[in-house]
């Protein structure tokens, strides 16, 4: 194993220099979701260069509108080339800024990364790691047309070994019907995002019931954050489907009090939501410490971001299907190599020193649409 690493990065050396590149890159299709629609993915990378030369990179994989317990893009990046850049220039050291905790997982993670090069060490050593997992295909068209929604549920269940459906509540229980009726025994869960009202009084009371009666492998994030956890309990003792929390997952104090609370019994994890890939392994082992099972999310992040996720979902803590699907269900080129399906529903883990895929130099060039250095290269 790996000496120990401190999530908060505390642990360190002081980078020679440190890049953030904000980036463009197109997607094959538009994604709808409760909260937005995307048709291309701006994202930020990371570069951490160490005075032995070594490099590494993280991704902060916010979206441009507010609802998943992130920072938007524009506070991340703000906050990046502002007080973050001015930080690691003049004292060395990573800054702390909880309010923006996917912009600090970006600078960890890349911290981390290149510390794993310079000595050589995999992921595995952190993690563990299978050489692949299996995944969930996320149908992401909330509020499409349910034809289209089926169609691509098809589709996509031909490579998954599970299915995730983006609902809104107005159509949610028409939707999850027609999937389950047209693609068989694979497993389907729905992710609402929050968008439900928890309000018992309300007409969402009654879909959301007749929703429990259906053969889903669970529903995720049914209320938003904030709504009390009473409301979560009373859904989750209300019929057989398990509750996962995705939005509501923004800390290991927050996820233990769901899951002895009954809230739930599922975790979405997302490395970017808690701080970096190390702060997340430490929630997902609070979850099995729990009695709960988890995932890892998916938040559409390029190939920094996917394969630095997938070195975490191949922990033995992650017992569920990734939401972190292959390369080609979502870009035609990545920005780094591409995540590989491994044909029968499962990912490619990547494989060798470090924890991310680099990006490949000329495609960083062609979708960087700004950047920001600081340069602390120490004189020989």
């Amino acid at each position: 194993m790996v000496d120990a690493v401190n999530p908060d990065g505390s642990d360190i050396e002081s980078p020679a220099n440190v890049a953030v590149f904000r980036v463009r890159v197109p997607l094959l299709r538009s994604q709808h979701s409760a909260h937005h629609d995307l048709i291309d993915r701006e994202s930020i990378l990371v570069r951490w260069q160490r005075t032995d030369g070594h490099v590494g990179w993280g991704e902060c994989p916010t979206l441009p509108t507010p609802g998943y317990a992130t920072e938007t893009t524009a506070e991340a990046w703000s906050w990046l080339i502002g007080p973050a850049l001015g930080s690691l220039s003049e004292t060395g050291s990573i800054p702390d800024s909880p309010a923006r905790p996917a912009a600090l997982g970006a600078i960890r993670d890349a911290a981390l990364d290149a510390r794993l090069r310079s000595e050589s060490i995999s992921a595995a050593a952190l993690f563990g790691e299978r050489e692949q997992v299996p995944t969930t295909a996320v149908v992401a068209l909330a509020g499409g047309v349910i034809d289209e929604v089926v169609d691509r549920a098809v589709a996509l269940a031909a490579d998954a070994s599970a299915l995730k459906l983006k609902v809104v509540p107005d159509s949610a229980l028409e939707v999850a019907r027609a999937v389950l009726d047209a693609v068989g025994p694979i497993p389907v869960a729905l992710d609402a995002n929050g968008s439900f009202d928890p309000d018992p009084t309300a007409v969402d009371a009654e879909r959301l019931a007749s929703l429990l009666a259906l053969p889903l492998a669970y529903i995720e994030q049914p209320y938003p954050p904030r709504a009390p956890l009473e409301r979560w309990r009373s859904l989750a003792v209300a019929g057989d489907v398990p509750l996962a929390v995705d939005e509501s997952a923004t800390s290991i104090g927050e996820v233990r009090t769901a899951l002895r609370s009954g809230a739930c019994s599922i975790v979405s994890i997302k490395p970017a939501r808690l701080g970096g890939v190390l702060a997340a392994s430490a929630v997902a082992d609070a979850v099995v410490e729990e009695g709960g099972t988890c995932f890892v999310g998916g938040m559409f992040e390029l190939g920094v971001g996917r394969s630095t996720a997938l070195r975490l979902a191949a922990s033995g803590s992650c017992r569920l299907p990734t939401d972190v699907g292959p390369t080609a269900r979502y870009l035609e080129e990545d920005i780094t190599e591409a995540v590989g399906s491994t044909g029968d529903g499962g990912v490619w883990v990547p494989v060798g020193s470090g924890l991310a895929s680099a990006p490949d130099p000329e495609r960083l060039r062609r979708w960087t649409v700004d950047h920001a250095a600081t340069d602390r290269r120490r004189p020989d």
